[in-house]
């Protein structure tokens, strides 16, 4: 990311790396360290297989299968489940944050900050930052989900994330 001064959306993404280093393991990819050149940032990352994105273009070419699909569907719902239990939003889900490593489903990206009251944003989108991420996550598994796959436990899975929207 390049770097400019006085830049209060590069405050809030170094500050949302540095806590993103302490998450849990089991269901995140860690953040590692930051590189700094004369113009840029660069964020360092644990190493993943495929993002939610690329993972339905490898079910559409057979490299991988519907299961395992379904299981990185899974662990990034459980990720997302432990964030909002200990209090805390994710704040940026889109296909790129949700990954597999190792056949597993995991959450990446910075975090944002723990949210009370008096910190939660006065916008509507972000009025309960836990639902806006409910939403972002049926947006992106809705967008991802393999053309030629059939799965009707899936779109009741949907359905269900849906109806925690409200």
């Amino acid at each position: 990311m390049q770097m400019k001064p006085n830049d209060e959306m590069l405050d809030n993404m170094i500050t949302w790396f540095r806590a993103a280093k302490s998450l849990d393991k089991r269901y995140f990819i860690l953040s590692q360290e930051m590189v700094r050149d004369d113009q840029y940032i660069y964020f360092c990352y644990e190493s993943f297989d495929h993002n939610l994105q690329t993972l339905m273009a490898a079910v559409v070419d057979m490299d991988v299968t519907e299961d395992e699909w379904r299981k990185v569907v899974i662990g990034c719902i459980k990720a997302l489940h432990y964030l909002h239990k200990i209090n805390v939003s994710h704040g940026h889900i889109t296909p790129y944050n949700l990954v597999r490593s190792n056949s597993n489903g995991y959450l990446m990206g910075g975090v944002g900050d723990t949210f009370t009251p008096e910190t939660m944003c006065n916008t509507e989108v972000f009025c309960d930052p836990f639902k806006h991420d409910v939403k972002c996550l049926v947006q992106v598994i809705s967008s991802c989900i393999p053309p030629a796959m059939n799965n009707a436990e899936l779109i009741y899975l949907v359905r269900f994330l849906e109806s925690r929207e409200t």
